[in-house]
């Protein structure tokens, strides 16, 4: 009987220990996905910052125009590969498959960003080299055609990520209300594209 009555003791403190081991790892992970989610956002913001150079440059822009242009997009490919890396980190602390699934998304869209800022640095270079004479205009604008196509095409994949951002949120209205609490901007809750 007392043999029983220890091996009783032990299963309960075994269960009771296991317990507060789960409800412990979970407030963590819970912590950390956010923590990173927010790290995440805070790149996000300086690369919309940053992406400013770029959405006020004129149609001709001139030569320091489109170096400044050109050094924003480094900066902005640095902060994106920033952003992606809190992503990524975020995703391994999800606790729910919607989480996880959120975060898939975030990541496709970022990379799918910086394919977009990979090709409009492209063609950046491309019009230099047309302004400098190392390439004659009309293979220049071939290239610029083919490099504004491209970009027109990532753009309708933005979008149709972000579509299913927002098809996420609207069917998990607890996960917007989690992501609304931050603060976050519309970008980050499938409200806007913010190449």
């Amino acid at each position: 009987m007392e043999k029983k009555f220890k091996i009783l003791i032990i299963v309960a403190l075994i269960i009771i220990i296991g317990l507060g081991s789960y409800f412990a790892y979970t407030s963590y992970a819970n912590a950390e996905f956010d923590k990173n989610l927010k790290e995440a956002h805070d790149y996000s913001k300086m690369r919309v910052d940053k992406s400013d150079n770029i959405q006020s440059l004129p149609d001709r822009p001139n030569i320091n125009q489109t170096n400044d242009a050109i050094n924003s997009i480094k900066k902005i490919d640095k902060a994106l590969d920033e952003e992606i890396n809190s992503l990524e980190k975020a995703k391994n602390y999800a606790q729910t498959p919607e989480e996880k699934k959120y975060v898939d998304y975030q990541l496709k869209l970022k990379n799918n960003y910086k394919k977009w800022y990979e090709k409009y640095n492209n063609g950046l270079n491309n019009y230099k080299d047309v302004i400098n004479g190392l390439k004659p205009d009309d293979i220049g604008l071939n290239e610029a055609n083919k490099i504004n196509k491209e970009l027109n095409e990532l753009n309708k994949e933005s979008e149709k990520i972000i579509d299913n951002i927002r098809e996420l949120l609207i069917k998990n209205p607890q996960l917007k209300d989690k992501l609304e609490s931050f603060n976050f901007e519309d970008s980050y809750i499938g409200e806007t594209n913010t190449v």
